[in-house]
Formats: C-alpha cells, structure tokens, sequence
C-alpha cells in the first residue's frame, strides 16, 4: 500500500491529546476529524466514511471499548486503534475481543509508529472484506454443486432402478431360453446399472459435504 490520502478520525476528549495526533497524522498526510465526545464520535461516523478510527480509552463517563462495540454493531466497517494513557494487557485483550485492530499508548505514539498501525489496521481490513466476498462465492459455489447434485440423483435414480428391475425380470424369466453370452450380458448390464446407482449415492453425499460452510480465515499472526 503506497497512498497515504487516508480519512482519519480521532474520538477523544482531551485537547492536549487532540493537538498531538492531529499534527502526526497531518505531518502524514492524512485528513483529520476530531470528535471530542463519545455522541459526537457517533455523529460523525454517521456522516462521513473514514479509513481508520483512533479511539481513546477514556471518553467521560463512557470508553472506548463500548464505543468500538457499538460501532461495530451498526455495521460501519472501518478499522478502529484503541489509544490508551499507559500500558495495560487487559485492555489490550478487551480491545481486540471488542473488535479493535490495534492498541497504542499516547505517550509512545509518534509519526512512525501511527503510520504503521494505520496502515496495519487498513491492509487487515481490506483482508478481512477480499476474504469475506470469497467466503460468498465459495456458499454460492458449493449450494450449486449441492442443487445440480440433487437435480441429477432425481432424475437419475428412478431410470437407473427402472433399468436394474427390467434386467432382472428379462434374466429370470428367460434364463433357461437365452444362450450363456446373453445371460453375461444381462448380467454385466445389472451390475453396471447398481454401479451407477452407487456413484449417484456418492455424488449425493460428495456434494453435501463440498456445500458444507467454509470459511477463509487470516493468517496467524
């Protein structure tokens, strides 16, 4: 990833904190929001689509693990950081269960360090969307394997059982009559029909297993 155009949004409540982020991502050449409230946090995310949000811990009497939460519960898709005053690996953990990409103590950020969180959060994004529409096409792919499956079970196994049937009354009622090379064949014809009544059975179970959910899944970091 080479662009560095990204739309930027900074939830916190603290102006000091406010001024330092807004000048590293400026210095990277991103467009900044501040939202310097967990409603005005909100509210902005409603009006505009951002790249990545930068979520501050404290947000008054809320924080920013409930407001990822929240978020995410709406459906808006961009990568959220947790920033944090000092370090704490519960928290760290609660981010990443409530959704978060990344954690970032304040006062270790600077222009390097952001930047690569950024550009982290929005390549695993981007990952995440690439693997979701496979995961469509994989659904769709398998229950048309599983439709054209059925479709041919119906329509094969009646004939094949029709043919079977036939071939076993023809071979016990003139099996005295019929030369032994026309009893083998009668025979041959029965077990080929039984055989392709097998494969259609398999095919059956084949196609239900592919149709099976199979989900593509990030790497391990």
């Amino acid at each position: 990833m080479v662009r560095r155009d990204w739309k930027v949004l900074l939830v916190d409540d603290d102006p000091d904190d406010h001024v330092l982020i807004r000048d590293i991502v400026q210095a990277m050449g991103c467009a900044f929001d501040w939202a310097d409230r967990y409603e005005r946090g909100l509210e902005r995310i409603a009006q505009r689509p951002y790249d990545v949000c930068l979520i501050d811990y404290r947000l008054g009497d809320r924080d920013g693990l409930e407001f990822i939460r929240e978020v995410l519960a709406r459906g808006y898709q961009a990568p959220m950081i947790l920033l944090t005053g000092q370090g704490d690996l519960l928290i760290d953990m609660k981010a990443m269960e409530a959704g978060a990409v990344d954690y970032l103590e304040k006062g270790r950020v600077d222009l390097a360090l952001l930047e690569r969180s950024i550009r982290y959060a929005i390549d695993r994004k981007q990952t995440e969307a690439v693997l979701a529409n496979r995961a469509k096409e994989l659904a769709y792919t398998n229950a048309t394997i599983r439709e054209f499956a059925d479709v041919a079970a119906v329509e094969l196994r009646a004939p094949l059982q029709e043919i079977t049937e036939t071939l076993h009354d023809l071979q016990s009622r003139y099996r005295e009559q019929l030369a032994p090379e026309a009893n083998t064949v009668l025979t041959r014809g029965i077990e080929a029909a039984e055989r392709m009544r097998r494969l259609v059975d398999e095919l059956t179970v084949l196609s239900g297993a592919a149709a099976e959910e199979v989900t593509p899944r990030l790497p391990e970091e």
